[in-house]
């Protein structure tokens, strides 16, 4: 497998497009992003929450505890969050109750466009579980498996990585088969909404990615680097890549070739695109949470050129694709 070329952009010109959103440092550990980018939740040992692109943070559930992970659907209508339990939200985080009350470390959660499948996974057991009833009930399907993460697309595939292997199932999580063998330590993974791009980082590894819904397999960065998370937006074409104890990375040919987004270093632990790829947002450990705007009526205080205001085409197509999962959504539960 040879890899693809790796453009190496040091200047510190993009820097200037990345802004810091919240007022204090926290020890952030993950965060996830609407598909509009209006919504975010971030996770430190509080849940917080933003209704206006980032732009003001505020308490979204008081519970202290180490939260290990946080998922939305498309709207942010559903939301879902690990602890040592399972947390739910089903007005847009107004209100939290508790979904799955078994203890254990539930280290990755992930759900589907419109909220309906969840699927989270328990450390102690090295089980995975999901609901397809919006958090109504859970139920074990896979056990003996570490998945470190998770990543699950509109329809019914679902993908998740661990120390080892990639695996796909395209039944939305009840049967699962391997679709990378190479016997590395996958950590991150994302994927487009119908799942034929996927993206997976290496702890002390490459980024390698597959546009076949994971039936061939290429080098995408080969910059040996601790590939936290990876975020990517719904047709797969624009991705964003952290490394810890290192940078932003971002490509916008689906994976082609890749830049540095954000050249300062830092403990970067998450990072989420909107599906429409107008926003992305970043949080690194005791420091901040970042945003990036391609949207620049969201940015007013950041120098936009407007040569670089680019939106992707393909993303007015799944507008139409999401609100269409939302009116089902709105169907099924009214």
């Amino acid at each position: 497998i040879l890899p693809e070329t790796f453009v190496n952009n040091n200047n510190n010109n993009n820097n200037d497009y990345w802004k810091i959103v919240d007022k204090n440092t926290h020890e952030w550990h993950s965060l996830v992003t609407t598909y509009t980018g209006k919504i975010a939740f971030a996770l430190e040992y509080l849940i917080y929450q933003s209704n206006d692109y980032g732009e003001n943070w505020f308490i979204s559930l008081n519970r202290q505890t180490y939260w290990h992970s946080v998922a939305t659907s498309g709207s942010g209508k559903y939301v879902y969050a690990a602890e040592y339990y399972i947390w739910q939200s089903i007005d847009y985080g107004k209100h939290w109750t508790m979904s799955y009350n078994t203890e254990g470390i539930w280290r990755s959660i992930s759900t589907s466009l419109t909220g309906q499948y969840v699927y989270f996974t328990e450390d102690w057991n090295n089980e995975l579980y999901i609901s397809s009833n919006y958090g109504t009930s859970y139920q074990m399907v896979r056990g003996s498996h570490s998945s470190v993460n998770l990543c699950a697309v509109a329809g019914s595939y679902v993908y998740s990585t661990d120390s080892a292997y990639i695996y796909q199932s395209t039944d939305y999580g009840i049967t699962w088969n391997i679709i990378n063998n190479e016997n590395r330590n996958y950590y991150a993974i994302s994927s487009s909404t119908d799942g034929k791009y996927i993206y997976a980082g290496v702890l002390d590894g490459y980024i390698y990615k597959s546009n076949d819904f994971g039936v061939s397999w290429l080098t995408s960065l080969d910059q040996n680097k601790q590939w936290m998370s990876i975020s990517t937006c719904s047709t797969g074409q624009y991705t964003y890549a952290i490394a810890s104890q290192e940078y932003i990375y971002s490509s916008s040919n689906y994976g082609n070739t890749w830049i540095i987004s954000y050249s300062i270093n830092n403990d970067w632990k998450s990072i989420s695109i909107s599906l429409n790829n107008e926003f992305i947002y970043a949080i690194a450990m005791n420091s901040h949470i970042f945003k990036y705007s391609m949207n620049p009526k969201y940015s007013d205080d950041i120098n936009m050129k407007s040569s670089d205001n680019v939106i992707d085409s393909g993303s007015y197509i799944y507008k139409w694709v999401y609100y269409l999962y939302y009116l089902i959504d709105y169907r099924v539960r009214h």
